[in-house]
């Protein structure tokens, strides 16, 4: 699945009638960094830092970034990432 960090689409008000792109690799990867465990999350939380763009992420990696998003986003930044796989199938 492809996901980009640098234009997460955000919703910053519950009516989404206006939406912003937000860079999140910076505050997602320290995140991740900060509360995961393992190699597992380390590596990811390096990926999302050092992402150009558009990167394809393993179905291990998007089950850890929805399980790290719902366990620690705001509720925006879940929306934004629920959003994005829903898109992408």
């Amino acid at each position: 699945m492809k996901i980009d960090f640098i234009r997460l689409r955000i919703y910053p008000d519950i009516d989404r009638q206006r939406s912003v792109e937000m860079d999140v690799r910076k505050d997602f990867a320290d995140l991740i960094y900060q509360k995961g465990k393992g190699v597992a999350a380390h590596a990811l939380a390096l990926k999302i830092y050092n992402s150009t763009g558009g990167e394809e992420y393993g179905e291990e990696e998007v089950l850890m970034i929805r399980s790290y998003a719902e366990s620690f986003g705001t509720p925006m930044f879940i929306d934004a990432v629920n959003e994005v796989m829903a898109s992408e199938g």
